[in-house]
């Protein structure tokens, strides 16, 4: 018990720290990620020495959550800081504190849950504040044009049907595991669906089609239940047209004009003035950006950016992307989930 109360108040310490990292330079230091599994080691080593009908179980919470903190990596959905953060925080958690079920194969889905919906309520607060002060600010125009534009109603139904149909399969092959893995099996949708975003309309319609053959292969070839539950389907649709609004108006409220005169090291610019910037033969500017941590511009480029101001194309502002501290939300999520889960 000593044990596991240790590794989990080393886990609270790690988050605070890198909450604070976070916070004051926007990043979470590899050093303070290496100190915390330095004087870990010895304790995580001993607590699954002592609770080796565990350690499979951990192995296989763990590599789950390298894998969905990689793939949340790549598809830029947090910084790479923000997922070796989540890995590290999975090393030392002592298993047997987690809530979990017979079948659950990912227990940490929990804090997981937890760190996501406190930093989504954040955000849409956050978002109606800005928009209440300045409401004038949806007009914005992003790399892809207005926020309000129409959207592809035929694509948004094929995404939201691939993914449903996904859905269905998962839950008549994996059964009980399915069942007791849902927000797992909803993440590897969520994925899903960003992908399948990327792919041409004529693509998806004949994905679309293969999936639909294979989900009535495996209804038939299981009972003869009801191939399309309505009721879900529209269901899945009203979720993804509410993902795509709330992302849209949150995202606009992540950029912020600034003087270029104060431009400095360390900012993310955004798509459009990497645009701007391709007009211009003023030497060292920024050629690229993802409008992630690693877009940071270096002290050259932001000396070029202060020069650019004064040339043929410059401009006395510029935008720039607003950097949201994602480790403070797993410091909140973990006592959270602390305090609920371990505690009571």
């Amino acid at each position: 018990m000593i044990l596991e109360i240790c590794l989990i108040m080393l886990c609270v310490f790690l988050c605070g720290i890198a909450g604070i990292t976070d916070i004051l330079h926007g990043k979470v230091f590899n050093k303070v990620l290496s100190f915390f599994l330095l004087i870990s080691g010895v304790l995580v080593v001993s607590y699954y020495i002592q609770n080796s009908e565990l350690f499979v179980q951990y192995i296989i919470n763990l590599a789950i959550v390298i894998f969905i903190g990689y793939v949340f990596f790549v598809q830029k959905i947090w910084g790479a800081g923000d997922s070796k953060l989540w890995i590290v925080i999975t090393i030392i958690f002592p298993y047997a504190r987690y809530s979990k079920l017979e079948y659950e194969l990912f227990p940490s889905m929990r804090i997981f849950v937890y760190i996501f919906l406190i930093a989504y309520v954040y955000v849409l607060l956050e978002t109606l504040v800005k928009f209440i002060l300045n409401p004038n600010k949806l007009k914005i125009k992003k790399k892809d044009g207005d926020i309000l534009k129409d959207k592809n109603i035929i694509e948004i139904l094929l995404n939201s049907f691939i993914v449903y149909i996904f859905y269905n399969i998962c839950a008549h092959i994996f059964s009980l595991y399915y069942m007791y893995n849902r927000i797992f099996f909803m993440i590897i949708g969520l994925i899903l669906a960003s992908y399948i975003a990327t792919i041409s309309l004529k693509k998806k319609k004949i994905i679309s089609f293969v999936c639909l053959c294979l989900h009535i292969s495996i209804l038939y070839s299981y009972s003869n239940t009801t191939i399309i539950n309505i009721r879900q389907l529209l269901f899945s649709i009203i979720i993804v047209f509410s993902s795509i609004l709330i992302r849209s108006v949150a995202g606009v409220f992540n950029y912020k004009e600034v003087c270029t005169s104060s431009v400095k090291k360390g900012m993310i610019l955004s798509y459009g003035m990497i645009l701007m910037f391709n007009k211009s033969r003023v030497k060292g500017l920024p050629t690229y950006t993802d409008e992630t941590t690693k877009s940071r511009i270096s002290d050259e480029e932001a000396e070029a950016i202060r020069r650019w101001e004064k040339s043929k194309y410059g401009e006395s502002k510029v935008i720039i992307v607003e950097h949201l501290p994602f480790a403070i939300f797993f410091l909140l999520g973990l006592i959270f989930y602390i305090i609920r889960e371990v505690v009571w």
